[in-house]
């Protein structure tokens, strides 16, 4: 059979639905219209991953899987995908078990892949391991390149610490008679409530019970105090007015803190809380006592609870 040319027949560039084409098959002309010319086309090229001849006939019920080659390496199957793929690995752990939580990393030799816990002392920035480091803190070293454990008063000074007293009186009461000015508040320190176990550091006494007295000679100048005073008071007259004060005996001169003034309509008992806030200023001030004084312009009885003393002393 002879070459056939474009001379011979005109050249067309596009097709028709109803064209027909002449193609040669095994030495043999065949005719056939455009559809059966694409569908011989695909049988000798597919045009999708299933018509391949060595590929799965089918995609159903294998979703999430991946194609691999089969073990008589002649064809593709489908096989699970990440869930055996990794474990599979020659240089992997092999295994998920008993690892749960770690994570994967290179191993020290470069070589293949193991599973570690997560830790901070895994980090190349921090330290190795916690031994000899109880209690301490995490910071940044003073070169700004790694993270290091030091004591916690290497951050907060040891004397910088709050810590509190708590100063019950016993059950008797105590009667103000009008006209007697300021007088001192008695307290024994006797009630069961009266603690000293969270005091802070440096401090184990802050009342003197036998003067009804406070003592703030184990303070340091600056420390920060503060004193609430709890009574229950029992006025005798219409409007009567009462006052309460801290009274500093400062190393031969004097002077006073008022709590404030309260005024009762009328008269009966009256829950009294009082509450005032100082600081040590001064060594004559820390080294001499400090009394609680009740006023009032009426006879009164003053059933006292006790003092909460509240202490913060100063950092370095």
């Amino acid at each position: 059979m002879s070459n056939i040319t474009s001379s011979s027949y005109p050249v067309v560039t596009d097709s028709q639905s109803g064209d027909l084409f002449t193609i040669v098959r095994n030495g043999q002309l065949m005719k056939m219209n455009r559809a059966a010319l694409q569908a011989f086309i695909e049988t000798l090229a597919p045009d999708n991953f299933i018509a391949l001849a060595d590929t799965p006939g089918t995609m159903v019920g294998q979703a999430g899987k991946v194609p691999a080659v089969n073990i008589a390496e002649d064809a593709l199957e489908f096989v699970a995908g990440a869930a055996n793929f990794f474990v599979s690995l020659t240089d992997g752990p092999g295994n998920f078990s008993s690892n749960a939580l770690k994570v994967p990393r290179v191993n020290a030799g470069e070589t293949a892949l193991e599973y570690v816990t997560q830790a901070l002392t895994l980090l190349s920035d921090t330290p190795a391991n916690y031994s000899g480091a109880s209690e301490y803190v995490v910071r940044v070293n003073t070169a700004a390149n790694a993270i290091e454990f030091v004591p916690l008063s290497t951050i907060v000074p040891t004397n910088a610490t709050c810590g509190s007293f708590d100063i019950q009186h016993g059950a008797s009461t105590q009667a103000y008679t009008s006209g007697s000015g300021f007088v001192k508040v008695l307290n024994d320190a006797t009630g069961a409530n009266t603690r000293s176990d969270l005091a802070p550091d440096g401090v184990s006494i802050v009342w003197d019970a036998v003067n009804s007295q406070f003592s703030f000679s184990q303070f340091s100048v600056g420390d920060n105090i503060e004193v609430r005073v709890d009574i229950s008071l029992t006025t005798t007259a219409a409007n009567q007015e009462a006052l309460a004060r801290l009274y500093f005996d400062n190393g031969g001169s004097t002077f006073s803190l008022q709590f404030g003034r309260a005024q009762f309509k009328s008269a009966g008992t009256y829950n009294y809380t009082l509450s005032r806030r100082f600081y040590l200023g001064a060594d004559s001030v820390k080294n001499n006592p400090v009394e609680v004084q009740f006023s009032s312009d009426a006879n009164a009885t003053i059933d006292l609870n006790g003092y909460a003393v509240l202490c913060e002393r100063r950092g370095a």
